[in-house]
């Protein structure tokens, strides 16, 4: 199931940024970013790798950071680096989050729970870990970045020229995404189940379909209906 909608995830995201690029969004984002930021790139980087580490580790974001690791990368290329460097400030970045966990729900939160401790106690010492994965992260980036830099980008040579239609485009972009962020990815991960179903159908499906006819115990199913959430038992009377 997992690498069927990873599946279906790479071509949602691939036909978003190939309609984003076809319509001049992506460079126009990239140009304003790369005239407002190249002078203080470095520290754009560490911004960047806070913000995506904070998302792993505040609110145990992963996969839902998906959408904005091309944006990272094509920033990452536009300010004279490579793209392992995007893929680090965002990807790598996220997963070290995610590992320092200071109020990860999904491993902290649950772990504490089942063992009986108060919610999310400890968390200074996390932080700490957190503050030194950080650095560390950063550190490596930096040194990583100027190794493989590319001097010939220059925002001089931009030729950039404001347009309200783009940044209206923009902001709504924008929005759409952050919401989706802080929603936790519920959206997008339900829209891809719906898309690997109907793209599968019911012979070994990312999720379940059931062709149910004379199972009458199945009925509600029945027409290879979608099984969103499945018990792991049965007990039968």
């Amino acid at each position: 199931r997992g690498g069927k909608l990873f599946r279906h995830l790479i071509i949602v995201i691939g036909g978003i940024f190939n309609s984003l690029d076809k319509c001049g969004l992506i460079k126009y984002m990239l140009d304003r970013l790369v005239l407002h930021f190249s002078a203080v790139r470095w520290r754009l980087m560490a911004l960047i790798v806070l913000f995506f580490m904070a998302l792993g580790s505040m609110i145990g974001s992963f996969e839902e950071c998906v959408p904005l690791v091309p944006i990272v990368v094509a920033l990452a290329v536009s300010l004279g680096w490579d793209p392992m460097t995007g893929i680090g400030m965002s990807m790598l970045a996220v997963g070290c989050g995610f590992a320092s966990g200071v109020c990860n729900p999904f491993t902290v939160g649950v772990a504490q729970q089942l063992a009986g401790l108060p919610m999310f106690s400890g968390i200074w010492f996390r932080l700490i870990g957190f503050v030194l994965i950080y650095s560390i992260l950063t550190f490596f980036l930096y040194r990583y970045a100027k190794k493989h830099e590319n001097p010939a980008v220059n925002a001089g040579n931009i030729a950039f020229i404001p347009n309200r239609s783009m940044d209206r485009a923009l902001v709504c972009f924008a929005s759409i995404l952050g919401a989706g962020i802080l929603l936790d990815g519920r959206i997008i991960q339900h829209l891809l189940i719906f898309l690997a179903e109907g793209h599968d159908g019911s012979n070994d499906a990312g999720v379940t379909g059931v062709n149910t006819h004379r199972i009458d115990v199945f009925h509600a199913a029945d027409g290879d209906g979608m099984v969103i959430g499945v018990t792991h038992n049965f007990k039968l009377d």
